[in-house]
């Protein structure tokens, strides 16, 4: 006779959380030259010591990469996402990372800015992304503001919208 306990095997669910990584902003220029081709992707989990739970696909030659890709990660640990850069010859080198670790934060979802970083330090640059665990992600988080311009010399003043993000306006 043997113990039904130990023959059943039991299947643990580990709770997952949907990730769309949107794109990147300000990232460092790493190894780029003008003529040679540079890949940007990111990574989830591989620099860690563990498995790369999730690979992005490569943009070529672009200064900011906009991937909007979704998949469903792990929501029981700190998630690091890296970006990386191949040249050419194939060698893949680590650009920056951020972390979203919603378990220490409280948090179910996350719709904004993660700042990435290299050796410790603050970059400049951020990764946007957004994390659900329901049927829908957070609102975006808006910033507006309100400025005025003097201009008693009547000249024409400049005024420019960036082409590749449309959210950045710049004034001079």
């Amino acid at each position: 006779m043997g113990n039904e306990c130990c023959s059943r095997q039991e299947t643990i669910e580990v709770p997952t959380i949907t990730v769309c990584v949107k794109n990147t902003q300000g990232l460092p220029g790493v190894d780029w030259f003008p003529g040679t081709d540079r890949f940007l992707y990111f990574g989830v989990g591989a620099d860690v010591g563990g498995d790369e739970l999730f690979k992005s696909q490569q943009k070529k030659n672009v200064a900011d990469p906009v991937w909007n890709e979704e998949c469903e990660l792990p929501a029981n640990m700190p998630l690091k996402f890296t970006v990386f850069q191949v040249d050419s010859d194939g060698k893949a080198d680590v650009v920056a990372c951020a972390t979203l670790d919603l378990a220490a934060t409280g948090a179910a979802d996350f719709n904004g800015e993660l700042p990435l970083e290299m050796d410790g330090n603050l970059t400049g640059s951020v990764l946007m992304l957004k994390a659900r665990t329901g049927d829908e992600y957070p609102a975006e988080q808006v910033s507006e503001f309100a400025d005025s311009i003097d201009n008693p010399k009547k000249k024409a003043l400049g005024l420019e919208l960036e082409r590749a993000d449309a959210t950045t306006l710049f004034m001079w």
